[in-house]
């Protein structure tokens, strides 16, 4: 039987434990969770609890500050429903794939970024 989900298309740039673990609800109700790793993967591989936040998870490693890869990651943003990430501030417009640049490829798309600050958890989503 197919999840709810079943058909939405999923990347997952997050990482730690709030951002995977969304992204793996979303996945245990169908969606197709595609996570997105640098080179060298995910700094917070060695975490209790890290294989069970990636279940049900295909994989891709991609260096989006090498153009190619930069490249190949935006042509599945144009297929995506979601994107999840949780970089400090700033970085996603240093690497190009800021809420700007990314509702030109996929107005559908629903961006969710969850960072942390001192003593207070701020989650965002907005539509691309």
């Amino acid at each position: 039987m197919a999840g709810v989900l079943s058909g939405l298309r999923v990347l997952d740039l997050s990482w730690g434990i709030a951002g995977p673990m969304a992204a793996m609800l979303l996945g245990d109700n169908g969606a197709d969770v595609i996570k997105i790793e640098p080179p060298g993967g995910d700094p917070y591989r060695n975490q209790l609890g890290y294989k069970v936040w990636q279940r049900g998870k295909r994989s891709a490693i991609y260096d989006l500050k090498n153009a190619a890869d930069k490249s190949a990651f935006l042509d599945l943003v144009k297929t995506a429903d979601v994107l999840v990430e949780s970089y400090k501030p700033g970085v996603t417009d240093k690497l190009g794939i800021d809420l700007a640049n990314l509702s030109k490829l996929n107005r559908a798309c629903l961006l969710l970024h969850h960072r942390l600050r001192p003593r207070q958890r701020i989650v965002e989503s907005s539509r691309l």
